[in-house]
């Protein structure tokens, strides 16, 4: 778990205020307690805190590609970032590290905006294209990499926690009260409100681009799933579909199990965390993984 946030001046002339954007990246300090990074260039700012998961030493963030034109930060794991890598390799690109945010500049450079359709994987992910003057937002498929932004006093502003952006130049603290009702209601929040009237989370599958200059961002939805059309339901025998099922589970525990530091399994205490220890102990060397699990005071939620 990363953290990350940024500014924007939306006259695309002001520069970022450099002090704010430490403030913001100094409350996600909790998410990433193993490095501090940030990247200005005129009107855009970018921060990161990181959790160091892969590359330990040389995957500090924010991560530009070699004539600084296009620089990333990124909170999550890209889970084919190794298929992605060779294949970019393949067509000229160079790596200096084997973080998986240099796969994203490196992709980004080949595919523009659309290279987030290439991802497997959950992330919240900001690019600053120099050359395009063009910031983007992307959050993964399933929206399991928060992120949360903001349009006040001249500026855009993001991040992957609200208290980070309320740090932000200028922003209400104006509380949303249809964003109550529907909290007492669901007892959640459906996106793209937030608590504050002035905060917006970016929604799962969804890119925010704003050019330089722009008054406001373009939101557009990338990820667009549909329903498996009738004459493409499986008819196989039980036994044939259940090895299939078992066998893409497999493939994706294994691939979440890429790290160079220790993996655990959170258990719920239901079958399916029970199944993916197991999936994931199995591709362990000496057969056993770390679990955890949560016990709480009031009986009643165990």
């Amino acid at each position: 778990m990363c953290g990350i946030c940024g500014l924007a001046s939306l006259d695309g002339i002001t520069p970022v205020d450099a002090g704010k954007l430490a403030e913001m990246n100094a409350t996600l300090e909790h998410r990433g307690p193993d490095s501090s990074g940030s990247f200005s260039d005129g009107p855009v700012g970018l921060a990161a805190r990181r959790l160091a998961i892969v590359d330990l030493a040389g995957g500090d963030q924010p991560v530009s590609n070699e004539n600084g034109r296009v620089t990333v930060v990124h909170n999550g794991e890209i889970y084919n970032a190794a298929g992605l890598r060779a294949e970019l390799e393949g067509r000229g690109h160079r790596f200096a590290t084997r973080c998986d945010t240099e796969v994203l500049v490196h992709l980004y450079e080949h595919e523009g905006p659309q290279f987030v359709r290439r991802l497997r994987g959950m992330f919240a992910v900001a690019l600053w294209d120099a050359g395009e003057q063009r910031l983007l937002l992307a959050r993964d498929r399933f929206g399991i990499k928060p992120l949360y932004w903001s349009l006040q006093a001249g500026q855009l502003a993001f991040a992957s926690e609200l208290k980070a952006l309320r740090r932000a130049p200028g922003f209400s603290t104006e509380i949303d009260l249809d964003a109550v009702e529907a909290f007492l209601a669901f007892n959640s929040i459906p996106g793209p409100r937030t608590i504050f009237r002035s905060a917006r989370k970016l929604g799962a599958g969804h890119l925010l681009l704003w050019r330089a200059g722009a008054s406001e961002p373009v939101v557009e939805c990338f990820a667009d799933p549909r329903p498996v059309p009738a004459d493409r339901v499986r008819s196989e025998p039980f036994d044939v579909l259940a090895d299939e099922l078992r066998e893409r589970l497999r493939d994706s525990v294994r691939a979440h199990l890429v790290a160079d530091v220790e993996v655990g399994v959170l258990l719920s205490g239901g079958v399916d965390s029970a199944a993916l220890a197991a999936l994931a102990a199995q591709e362990t060397v000496g057969g056993r993984i770390s679990t955890f699990s949560i016990r709480f005071r009031e009986r009643s939620f165990d």
